[in-house]
């Protein structure tokens, strides 16, 4: 996970040199080789497993499969650990979501992290987003 924050760091920087009047965060990355490429970059496997990013509307979704079959006690382990990471993970996908918005001025950017077992059953999802406050 700490390669894709770095990555997506990086696509911030490539978004902001890049960055004009695009609707969706989906139609601006395949409007845009370079930022295209970075993440496509975030895809990896490995012996612990997969991630896949893609992006889908203004929502970036990171799915996690791990390569290894799961116990039960194991799936609530990790459950109740990504629960107490959760606060880390909003401030982290929190930056992330504000230099993105203020980049590309597209707002309503979100973050969906999903973690899935080996047969890709959701071991645990949650979608980080930032409030905007309503204008008058």
């Amino acid at each position: 996970m700490k390669k894709i924050f770095s990555l997506m760091m990086a696509l911030c920087l490539c978004i902001g040199l890049a960055s004009c009047g695009h609707q969706t965060l989906e139609s601006y990355v395949e409007k845009n080789a370079d930022i295209s490429k970075v993440f496509e970059s975030m895809n990896t496997e490995d012996e612990d497993g997969s991630v896949e990013v893609t992006v889908e509307d203004n929502t970036i979704i990171i799915v996690s499969q791990y390569n290894e079959r799961m116990s039960k006690q194991a799936i609530k382990n990790v459950r109740k650990e990504k629960k107490k990471d959760e606060p880390r993970a909003e401030k982290t996908f929190g930056n992330l979501i504000t230099s993105l918005e203020e980049s590309t001025q597209i707002e309503g950017i979100e973050v969906q992290v999903i973690y899935q077992d080996k047969k890709g059953e959701e071991i645990y999802t949650n979608t980080y987003k930032i409030d905007h406050p309503e204008e008058e």
